[in-house]
This record gives structure tokens, sequence and C-alpha cells, in this order.
């Protein structure tokens, strides 16, 4: 039996039963996008400030080094982004409940890097909606950081504790963003908001909402295509002449 036989006998009886499968799997993808798409829509409408800036990632970071770093490339993001199409940034920080003032400072790729030379820090890599989390990528280091609040090469820098905000506009100032406690120890345990003018929410919201509905009606067609029909009997069909038969000779 060649292999061309096989799979066509294979799906002569069973194919109903894969498609059934992937209807009933289908349809519950189809529940998880729309769901989503209504969650980002409704943030989208609700997280939004006076200034114009969406609330777009919020997630809490522990860790035990010294700073965290933003730098205007390398960030990989949910959906097909970058830092120029986002534009400016608003990043808030929380540390009022910690017992710590922290430090936000922008400085230019260059400075950044050179004053966390030998210092460990943390590296934002991927920033993603759903769940908000960003990744991170550890570079290590034995030395710690002088005071960042007496250094004079900051761009903009903001200070202290409760609720702080700064704007970074990452492609036009070619600038990173460090996250420090105010007196450069290590250990940092804040919650950072960052909020952008992009609608990403939206958008991510009506692709939900699209991908959803396609997958709906994708699934619904496939149930519907292998659901069981009862079998029809069709009566013979009546002789218009029921006691006349038929002569198939040759009259000589």
């Amino acid at each position: 039996m060649s292999i061309f036989v096989f799979i066509k006998r294979f799906l002569i009886r069973y194919g109903k039963v894969i498609i059934r499968t992937g209807g009933i799997i289908g349809l519950i993808a189809a529940v998880f996008f729309l769901l989503s798409g209504i969650y980002f829509l409704s943030q989208n409408s609700t997280t939004k400030d006076s200034h114009g800036f969406f609330s777009t990632w919020g997630f809490n970071v522990q860790k035990d080094s010294s700073a965290i770093v933003l730098e205007p490339d390398g960030i990989e993001f949910d959906i097909n982004w970058d830092m120029g199409s986002i534009g400016v940034f608003k990043v808030l920080t929380d540390m009022e409940t910690r017992g710590k003032e922290f430090f936000i400072g922008s400085a230019s790729v260059e400075d950044a890097r050179s004053y966390l030379t030998g210092v460990e820090y943390d590296k934002i890599t991927g920033l993603w909606i759903f769940p908000p989390r960003a990744d991170y990528q550890r570079f290590n280091g034995d030395t710690l950081p002088v005071d960042p609040v007496s250094q004079d090469f900051w761009i903009d820098t903001i200070s202290g504790k409760g609720t702080k905000e700064l704007i970074w506009d990452p492609e036009y100032d070619n600038t990173s963003l460090v996250i420090m406690n105010a007196d450069g120890s290590a250990g940092l345990d804040l919650n950072i908001q960052v909020k952008t003018k992009a609608a990403i929410l939206f958008i991510a919201g009506i692709g939900g909402l699209m991908i959803g509905v396609f997958l709906l009606l994708l699934s619904l067609m496939a149930i519907l295509y292998t659901r069981r029909t009862p079998n029809m009997i069709y009566p013979r069909p009546l002789l218009l002449f029921p006691g006349k038969k038929e002569n198939h000779g040759i009259n000589a």
C-alpha cells in the first residue's frame, strides 16, 4: 500500500474528526483573542493621562543589581514597533513603600555605559503588554557605582521618594535611561510604569478582535461542516404504468 493510499483512507475515515477537533481548538483560541482585544481596548480608553500618554507597561522590579538601564535601541516589543515609532516615553517610578530614595537620569549612551563600567546592572531587552512584564540582560561587575546624584553628565534627572516621572525621548536625544537607588547602593525594589503616546493598546485591541472574529467564524464553519446529519431514505421511483412490463424483445 502506497503512502498516498494510506493518507487517503486515513482522511476518509478520520477527516471529520480532525476538522471537528480543530474547530473546537479554534473556538478556544477565538475566545482568548476576543477577551484580549476587549481588555486592551478597555485599558486604552481608561489609562490616558492629561498629557496624552497611555499607561502601556507597568511592572514591579526586584533586582539585586545596582541599576536598571533602558537604551534607545535593542528593546523587543510585543508587536512590530521600535523606539522611533513609539516616540516619547514617560517613565514613572514609585519607591515610597520601600524606604529608599530613587534616582532616574537620562544621559548619552556613551556616558551611561562609561559610568556603569564594572558595575553590576540589568538592561531591559523586552517589553511585553500581556501580561505586562520586562525581559532583562544581566551585566556582571563588582564595582560600586559613584553616587549618581553628584554626577554632572546627566541630561535630565529626578530623585526622591513617592511617585516621580521623567519624560524620555530616546530616538531624538539618543540617550539611555538609568534607574538606581539615590545613594548608588545595590538592591532595587520599585514599581515602574512606562507610558507612551503611541496607542499600542488600541492597535493590539483591534488586532485581537479581528483575529478572534476570524477564528470564531472559521471554527464554527468547521464544526457545522462535520456535524452529524440523519441518513436520508429515498423512495424507489414510481413506475408511470405499474401494470405494464417493458418488452425488450424484437417483434417478429
